[in-house]
């Protein structure tokens, strides 16, 4: 079942049903932004655990608050970011590559890392690899050695046009 499917079957399905639907259309959710849906079960986290009027409403609440978001775009504000920073992307992300390359360009002090076998969720595809590069950046350390990262093997990105590109790069300004 499609997530538009799920969504609109949950406005008036029978309580007992709702916390069904709601794990149905976390993984319909989820599908996009991971590179395998089962990684999604070894989440502490039960996003289905809620009062049934609560499990309805969720998404609405969800939508809204994204659309009050408007356009917006804080590469400017970024500029002015005194810290040290580090972008994670999985390999596998249904998000350009191009872009978070602008967020690392954007900010003064930043470095990317691509994280294999991971989609734009990349603490629950690959948690360890995340964690790993975390500490070490919050050491004081960039992550610049594959072999400091417990579950990942990093590798090459590849852009939609087919370029390579080193996966742990200094900003190009």
């Amino acid at each position: 079942m499609n997530y538009q499917r799920i969504t609109k079957i949950l406005r008036t399905a029978p309580d007992s049903e709702v916390p069904e639907l709601c794990n149905e259309l976390f993984q319909a959710s989820h599908r996009e932004n991971v590179v395998d849906t089962a990684h999604v079960k070894r989440s502490r986290q039960d996003p289905c655990a809620y009062p049934v009027a609560g499990l309805r409403n969720a998404q609405f609440v969800f939508q809204s608050g994204l659309a009050s978001l408007g356009e917006w775009d804080f590469r400017s504000d970024m500029k002015k970011v005194k810290v040290p920073a580090l972008v994670l992307e999985g390999a596998e992300t249904h998000v350009p590559l191009s872009e978070a390359r602008e967020w690392v360009k954007s900010l003064p002090d930043a470095r990317f890392l691509l994280i294999p076998d991971a989609g734009h969720a990349i603490f629950i595809d690959q948690s360890e690899a995340v964690i790993s590069a975390m500490d070490e950046f919050f050491r004081g350390n960039w992550p610049a050695e594959p072999s400091k990262f417990r579950s990942a093997h990093l590798h090459p990105s590849r852009e939609t046009t087919g370029k390579s590109y080193p996966v742990y790069a200094a900003p190009q300004h």
